[in-house]
């Protein structure tokens, strides 16, 4: 885990919040999913769980991913999201709120 969450904060880092990313994670259910994400934030959530919250080209809206559900990250050739459609997103979920974003 705290290797993904190394390459994360670094390539978020040199990314500027214009990054694309192709995460290869396992999702609830335990299943393998491979999605293209924008990377906007990585924090805890409000039960302390480390998570990144990012754009989903797939999902087009906002999704949060557990950092220990991430298998493999890696930056791809992908167009970034338009920044206004994230903030809309995140001003209506009082849930990302709560967040609070890593130092």
């Amino acid at each position: 885990m705290q290797e993904h969450l190394d390459r994360l904060a670094t390539l978020i880092g040199q990314g500027e919040g214009t990054i694309s990313l192709l995460i290869r994670y396992e999702d609830q259910k335990g299943e393998e999913t491979t999605r293209v994400v924008n990377p906007i934030i990585l924090g805890h959530t409000s039960r302390d769980r480390l998570a990144m919250i990012a754009w989903c080209h797939e999902r087009d809206h906002l999704r949060t991913f557990f950092i220990e559900s991430i298998l493999n990250v890696d930056p791809c050739e992908y167009r970034p999201v338009e920044v206004g459609r994230i903030v809309r997103a995140v001003l209506a979920n009082k849930t990302w709120q709560r967040f609070r974003p890593l130092p």
